[in-house]
């Protein structure tokens, strides 16, 4: 039996350099460079300086410790790609801008530092180290783009597409950060194409075409995956399914019920069952199966995630089910491709971006097509699912079940559906729901029957909620005395109560009360937290002293995820109850910490801080310091500006509603009223002008939408006429009130 030697990745790889030691060489470049350091490209900046420095030692500038301290070299977290021929600075500028929430010590790996330069005197060496690329990106976390489209269209250069198709290969569309205007976004997308890109150096080229060919057979569907990829900026679900597989290893599955299903004439297959049963590992190992056994079947699927509000936004489930069909089928790409990239990148409506991106496209392709959609229960409204709930299904509360009940459900009738839920979803109407949306069409599983008898009496996992058998097996309090062949959700809850009351005991009282502050973050958190995030807050040292470390909670490409929504839930309700294992943990203190965090970083927001700013502030019940803070970023117009831009106006003044009234603050409640009435002006313009423009026509006098507007100009109303235009309909508000509400209707 042969030995398997692994080989190690080459030097370069791991020479990135911490972004204290990228801001001191700015710093020296400024100075030798003066005024001429703004202006010049990369390529001057090797010539000049990165080549100079290092011609003694021929060496690469990051092995030179009297510019690269030795502590500060190592595996990045981070590739940039960039084009020479772009201005230095302004690559500079950007990594730091764009990790500006990441800590000092967080590396990225850039060429010119990283790689000998010195190509005729060491050209092994040169070679290698730019032949090790692809390695380093698989090293890495992501990519970060750096467009310069004055200077350099990245897409001409063979090299940048290159680094793009790599980081997509091992880190899927998510992982390539692209620092640049949708409209750059839109004129690159035009301009791929690998064949026609240039290469400074014709053996790069070939060997750049032949690494295409390896991973995609032509240049043609290298250049078709490329697009979709940066037009439609498809979820990444890849975490997930990793994790699917691995727990699922030694699992016998029975497709029997499910080819049966296919090749009957219902229309769905509903897999109804309760929390933790293994329905997203079942959908995970379906796809796996299908692409196997049935490849002339377009399989796409949409694993929704509670705690992550990007995988419940119907506009994003519809791109990347939109993204896998057309990498899946010609006839749907091509007509994808006939659509005007502006329009896409735009595209923000559910049903315009339904029409656009999926009904019109499916209605030309002849194949039979399947789309999953995995955990539909999680796109619940939470309080749903707490204790003692009395209410009625919330109108349009689950937003992913109304894109299937009125739009998905359009599709034709190649087009078939394979659902997993809580049969408690909907407040337990999820059962005769999905009969009336598909007149009755749909057969219902259990996911037991889709596992063989055998495996499930002798296999390791067991049966009952399999979620159980993970946590008994991988987290070392339980023990053995924990190991049992059926469990249900009590057993489950029961197991995490053991875990965290062991845990949390041997901790001293500072330690524990850090685990408690990090918990309540990530219960917060609307998004999976980046470890970088909880490292400026100050959290990441308690992320190894978490209960179950590495299986209750886990790090996945840089970021902090719970084992399963059970825990959540688990967590929320265990806060309340009497004998609590978790004592003290309030969410609301989560949201406070967030928005403090958010607020401070909010001069160069990250995508996360223009969603979520104003919700974790709206979320922390105001005490006091909250409440000013809150007034401090709704008066940051500069801030305000940019939430518009990312059409994020709605969640901005959805978080501000949520406020009860007697909780607001004069301020918020003047700046919601106003965002509420003035939102569709604004986002016509998203601009400091228009914004004070807008709030002294519409503003009542007096009011703090109207009092930041005269402060940020004395213009009369004459210039705002002018930067508002004469539009038929705009109500200009001259008096000290708010206009009065539809009888019956609150200002909320």
């Amino acid at each position: 039996m042969g030995t398997t030697v692994e080989i190690p990745p080459p030097a370069t790889v791991f020479k990135g350099l911490s972004l204290a030691a990228l801001h001191g060489l700015g710093e020296t470049l400024r100075v030798q460079f003066g005024e001429r350091w703004s202006t010049m490209t990369t390529e001057e900046v090797v010539k000049e300086f990165v080549v100079p420095r290092t011609e003694a030692t021929r060496c690469r500038l990051v092995d030179m410790s009297e510019y690269v301290a030795a502590e500060a070299v190592g595996r990045p977290s981070y590739f940039i790609s960039h084009a020479w021929k772009g201005a230095f600075a302004t690559l500079f500028n950007r990594v730091l801008e764009f990790l500006a929430s990441a800590s000092d010590e967080t590396r990225v790996w850039v060429d010119i530092f990283a790689v000998n330069q010195h190509r005729e005197a060491l050209h092994q060496q040169n070679r290698q180290d730019v032949m090790a690329f692809k390695d380093v990106v698989e090293h890495c976390v992501g990519t970060i783009v750096v467009v310069d489209m004055a200077r350099m269209n990245p897409a001409t250069r063979a090299w940048c597409v290159y680094e793009w198709d790599a980081t997509i290969w091992h880190h899927s569309s998510e992982g390539l950060q692209m620092l640049m205007s949708e409209e750059d976004r839109v004129e690159i997308v035009g301009s791929i194409d690998i064949e026609e890109a240039q290469c400074y150096h014709p053996v790069d080229k070939a060997m750049i075409l032949q690494r295409v060919r390896e991973h995609h057979g032509d240049a043609t569907t290298f250049n078709h995956m490329l697009k979709t990829s940066l037009l439609l900026a498809p979820l990444s679900y890849r975490a997930d399914q990793r994790r699917h597989r691995q727990r699922s290893e030694g699992t016998s599955w029975e497709w029997g019920a499910v080819e049966a299903w296919l090749d009957g004439p219902r229309r769905a297959l509903g897999v109804l069952a309760g929390a933790g049963t293994g329905k997203s590992t079942i959908c995970t190992m379906l796809m796996d199966h299908l692409a196997a056994e049935r490849p002339r079947l377009v399989v796409a699927g949409h694993f929704l995630k509670y705690s992550d509000q990007r995988r419940l936004d119907p506009v994003l489930i519809i791109r990347s089910l939109a993204h896998q069909l057309a990498s899946r089928s010609a006839a749907f790409r091509e007509r994808l491709f006939a659509l005007d990239p502006a329009h896409v990148t735009a595209l923000v409506d559910p049903e315009r971006a339904f029409r656009d991106l999926l009904q019109a496209p499916l209605g030309h392709v002849r194949e039979p097509v399947l789309i999953l959609l995995d955990a539909l229960d999680e796109a619940d409204p939470p309080e749903q699912y707490l204790p003692g709930f009395r209410g009625n299904v919330k109108a349009c509360g689950n937003k992913t079940l109304q894109l299937l009940t009125r739009q998905l459900v359009q599709l034709g009738a190649n087009v078939r559906f394979v659902i997993t839920t809580r049969p408690d979803a909907v407040c337990s109407q999820i059962e005769p729901l999905l009969g009336r949306v598909f007149a009755d069409s749909v057969t219902l599983l259990r996911p037991e029957a889709l596992r063989s008898e055998a495996a499930a009496e002798h296999g390791a996992q067991g049966t009952g909620v399999l979620v159980y058998h993970t946590v008994a097996k991988e987290c070392a309090p339980l023990g053995d005395s924990w190991k049992k062949h059926h469990a249900d959700l009590r057993d489950v809850y029961s197991a995490y109560r053991r875990v965290f009351a062991s845990t949390l005991a041997e901790l001293s009282a500072e330690d524990r009360g850090g685990v408690l502050e990090l918990l309540e973050a990530l219960l917060a958190a609307q998004e999976p937290l980046a470890e970088s995030s909880l490292q400026r807050m100050g959290l990441a040292g308690a992320l190894p002293r978490l209960p179950g470390w590495g299986c209750l909670f886990y790090v996945a490409e840089h970021h902090v995820y719970l084992l399963h929504k059970s825990l959540s839930d688990w967590l929320l309700q265990e806060s309340e109850a009497e004998g609590a294992a978790v004592r003290g943990l309030e969410v609301a203190r989560g949201h406070e910490r967030l928005g403090a965090f958010l607020s401070r970083h909010r001069a160069s927001p990250s995508a996360y801080c223009l969603k979520y700013l104003l919700f974790h502030l709206a979320s922390s019940r105001l005490p006091d310091g909250a409440r000013r803070q809150l007034d401090e970023v709704l008066l940051d117009w500069s801030f305000l500006v940019r939430v518009v831009r990312s059409r994020n106006a709605g969640r901005a003044a959805q978080a501000l509603g949520s406020i009860p009234q007697s909780a607001h603050s004069e301020v918020s409640y003047d700046m919601f009223r106003w965002l509420r009435l003035a939102m569709h002006e604004l986002e016509r313009n998203p601009c400091l002008e228009h914004f004070s423009a807008t709030a002294w026509a519409t503003s009542p006098l007096g009011s703090a939408p109207y009092m930041k507007a005269a402060k940020h100009t004395a213009r009369r109303g004459w210039e705002c006429a002018e930067v508002l235009g004469d539009r038929n309909g705009f109500c200009v508000n001259r008096g000290r009130n708010w206009a009065p509400t539809i009888a019956g209707h609150g200002q909320q």
